[in-house]
């Protein structure tokens, strides 16, 4: 568990410092349920910790021309700010439509 997490954060230190290069969006067709659904599964210890359920819905089918990785940061982002406002017991759900 603790080597999964160390490489968990190895990623989004990563994606931070691609982040920061601000290089050119790469594009491509992608399932945005998979991208946030492992957005998800990447925050859920943490939002475990803090007691907050981490919930996705929405169709499977949506695709978008994304950059994988730049919208990834933006998610993980967008999560971790709303694991820290909810009180315990609370939940933060990625809608899709």
């Amino acid at each position: 568990m603790i080597r999964e997490q160390a490489e968990r954060m190895t990623a989004i230190i990563r994606q931070l410092l691609d982040f920061a290069r601000r290089r050119p969006a790469q594009r491509s067709p992608e399932r945005l349920r998979e991208l946030a659904a492992s957005v998800l599964a990447m925050l859920r210890p943490h939002a475990s910790k803090a007691q907050v359920d981490l919930r996705l819905e929405g169709e499977d089918a949506i695709e978008a021309a994304v950059d994988p990785g730049q919208l990834q940061q933006v998610l993980t982002n967008l999560v971790m700010n709303a694991i820290q406002a909810q009180p315990d017991g609370g939940e933060v759900v990625i809608a899709l439509e």
